[in-house]
């Protein structure tokens, strides 16, 4: 079953990237969000951000002013059993 889990997600990561080679998507056109690095400066991200529409012609307007941090979950919320198996599955990240 964990396997199956890890192998999806490795899936649908190879299924995007395939897609935007076979599109000819230049990576000018691609903006990778990480989802760490939003919680830890989302300020920095959302600047980034700006900096890519602006680059693809887009215009985009903020409304409001986001926190500066979200705060990341660090206790695991699933059976542990099963979270070793999946982390011996894929190796430690």
């Amino acid at each position: 079953m964990h396997e199956q889990v890890i192998e999806q997600i490795r899936h649908i990561h190879t299924t995007i990237s395939q897609d935007l080679k076979n599109a000819s998507v230049s990576t000018e056109r691609v903006f990778n969000l990480h989802y760490e690095a939003f919680c830890e400066d989302t300020h920095a991200i959302l600047d980034a951000l700006g900096t890519f529409f602006d680059a693809n012609n887009c215009q985009v307007n903020r409304i409001g002013t986001p926190p500066r941090q979200f705060v990341r979950r660090t206790d695991i919320r699933i059976d542990q059993e099963l979270y070793e198996k999946m982390r011996n599955y894929v190796g430690d990240i």
